[in-house]
């Protein structure tokens, strides 16, 4: 499951990263987004890519173990 969640999030990403990268280049190519702009907006795409894929690191509903509750009690 942990496997599946962090497969579906990486291709998320790079879906987005690269879906907008390519309206990006579309605009670009049709004249109305200057070079220096066009390079400022793809880092903000780059970084919106990363912050999907950071979300692997966070604990998902998959990553939760139910402990029985005499583990539960030998725990506390």
């Amino acid at each position: 499951m942990i496997a599946r969640r962090s497969k579906r999030i990486a291709l998320q990403a790079v879906l987005v990263g690269m879906g907008l990268s390519v309206v990006a280049m579309g605009v670009a190519a049709l004249g109305y987004l200057p070079p220096a702009a066009g390079a400022i907006v793809q880092e903000v795409i780059d970084v919106l890519a990363i912050a999907i894929a950071l979300r692997t690191v966070l604990p998902g509903t998959v990553h939760t173990i139910a402990m029985a509750p005499a583990d539960v009690a030998t725990a506390l």
